[in-house]
């Protein structure tokens, strides 16, 4: 009698476990393409904020006077780490698309 259950038990899991794997690889692949679209949503407002604080950097090392150096100086720390932020989330943003192109996922 055991034997006919786990024989039943066995063929069972077996015709099913591919169909729950399936479903479960799918399930997967919408998590990440629902976080993609997030990531893809949020990226422009990233790079817009680094964008004005570069600006911001700029104008208070042009607004102040030759003689305020501490403001200059952070002015110039403001610009510096403007600039690096806006080359490192656009490099960021064209490797990844640059992958998925080669691996063949769309780019939402």
């Amino acid at each position: 009698m055991k034997k006919n259950k786990t024989k039943s038990m066995l063929s069972f899991l077996t015709f099913f476990i591919p169909a729950v794997s399936f479903a479960a690889l799918e399930g997967v692949v919408d998590l990440v393409k629902g976080f993609g679209n997030v990531l893809a949503s949020i990226i422009p407002v990233l790079v817009g904020l680094a964008v004005i604080y570069f600006f911001w950097g700029i104008g208070q090392f042009i607004l102040h006077d030759a003689g305020n150096d501490k403001a200059r100086e952070e002015g110039k720390k403001k610009i510096l780490w403007g600039i690096i932020a806006i080359f490192v989330m656009v490099s960021l943003w064209g490797i990844t698309a640059w992958i998925g192109s080669a691996v063949g996922i769309s780019n939402p």
